[in-house]
């Protein structure tokens, strides 16, 4: 069962290595340096430390399996990313289904 919810300041080292990881996977086809790997691990700890408030997340299993943001809490989603081995299992359809629902409240 997925539990989606706001994001919480304490889950922020969580949320930045899973986009980290899902990151990782999404570019190795493109052959990503050390350095561009550490600017990565560096934005995504930065971004969910700084706006863990932006952040929904996805629970599943007990754990935070995904997670999504409207960084400036308008109608674009500017982080969408779901832990690697928990891709294809319905967590990123469950979250984009919550993002939607925020920005047609917001509206």
């Amino acid at each position: 069962m997925i539990h989606i919810r706001p994001a919480r300041e304490t889950d922020a080292a969580v949320l930045a290595a899973i986009g980290l990881r899902a990151w990782a996977e999404a570019t190795a086809v493109i052959g990503v340096t050390e350095a561009l790997r550490e600017n990565a691990r560096y934005a995504f700890e930065n971004f969910t430390h700084a706006s863990w408030a932006a952040i929904t997340v996805a629970e599943a299993g007990g754990g935070i399996v995904g997670w999504a943001a409207r960084e400036h809490f308008d109608d674009t989603i500017s982080d969408f990313w779901v832990d690697p081995p928990h891709q294809h299992q319905g967590v990123g359809a469950a979250l984009l289904v919550e993002i939607e629902r925020q920005i047609v409240a917001r509206n």
